[in-house]
């Protein structure tokens, strides 16, 4: 899908499956654009696990460059994969660092697809990265594809996300307070930080607190506040 109108030329590559390193030419055609499409496409940049896992881009499509603009905070991918796959993801900036709080992949059993949430903290170019594996395996995930997110005029302070696992999504956990940042808020004159929680009726939550990778002794409660109707953590 050229992206110019123009004189161009399509290589094809190849190299036998069992075996390692680079692709070499296998065949030249040329390609004479003579004139654009209003809505030109172009594709995410994939690795072979994706269609090993046989991956499919529910949103959005036939694009690689999300933008986000005038005060968006976020984006979000949508991916259908089999029950065996999982997903992981991270959001990257120019320089190569990943960026803490910047992503929330989970899985949504009630649309049956896998929503990428991607949040920049800043304006500038980023890479959505989107790894995969497949279940039980315990091992590392495996790059599969990327899309590139041009941010603008991003929204002070950003939205960042908190550290989930599964089991957060699974049990319809929801967060009152604080919301739409990775960190819990210790208020100005307060002798503790507060996070307040909604869950189902069947549900109950503890807490804890660690530091330099202790548990703390005593500083940490869990209660249900029946008039809020909320977990007070």
């Amino acid at each position: 899908a050229p992206n110019t109108i123009g004189k161009h030329k399509i290589t094809i590559y190849g190299k036998r499956g069992d075996t390692e390193g680079k692709y070499y030419g296998a065949l030249d055609l040329p390609l004479d654009v003579n004139e654009m499409p209003k809505n030109p496409i172009s594709y995410p940049k994939t690795w072979p696990i994706f269609f090993d896992l046989i991956l499919n881009v529910i949103s959005p499509k036939k694009t690689h460059l999300i933008k986000l603009h005038n005060g968006q905070a976020h984006t979000e991918i949508q991916i259908q994969a089999p029950k065996n796959v999982e997903l992981l993801g991270q959001l990257v900036n120019i320089d190569g660092n990943i960026i803490q709080g910047g992503d929330q992949i989970f899985y949504d059993r009630h649309k049956n697809l896998w929503r990428c949430n991607f949040a920049p903290n800043h304006d500038g170019m980023f890479d959505a990265q989107i790894m995969a594996r497949k279940k039980p395996d315990t091992g590392s995930y495996t790059s599969a594809v990327t899309f590139k997110i041009e941010a603008k005029n991003i929204p002070k302070p950003p939205l960042s996300y908190p550290y989930t696992w599964p089991l957060f999504f699974e049990l319809d956990l929801k967060i009152e307070s604080p919301r739409n940042r990775a960190t819990a808020v210790w208020p100005e004159n307060a002798s503790f930080a507060e996070i307040r929680m909604s869950v189902p009726n069947d549900v109950e939550l503890s807490c804890d607190i660690e530091f330099n990778g202790k548990q703390e002794n005593n500083c940490a409660l869990a209660q249900f506040d029946n008039d809020k109707k909320q977990w007070q953590l």
